[in-house]
C-alpha cells in the first residue's frame, strides 16, 4: 500500500542532524534500561 509518504534524503539529513530522529531502535533503548538498572520489573505481553 503506497501512502505517498516521501521523504528526500535532505529532510532524513536535517532531522537527524538535529537529533529530532535518533539512529536507535526501540531495543536499544530497552537494552540501555537493563544496563542501568537489571532489577527494574518487566512487563511483557
Amino acid at each position: 500500500m503506497d501512502l505517498g509518504v516521501m521523504l528526500t534524503q535532505e529532510r532524513i539529513d536535517t532531522m537527524v542532524g538535529v537529533g529530532a530522529w535518533p539512529n536507535k531502535i526501540i531495543l536499544d533503548y530497552l537494552d540501555a534500561t537493563l544496563a542501568q538498572d537489571p532489577e527494574l520489573p518487566a512487563i511483557t505481553d
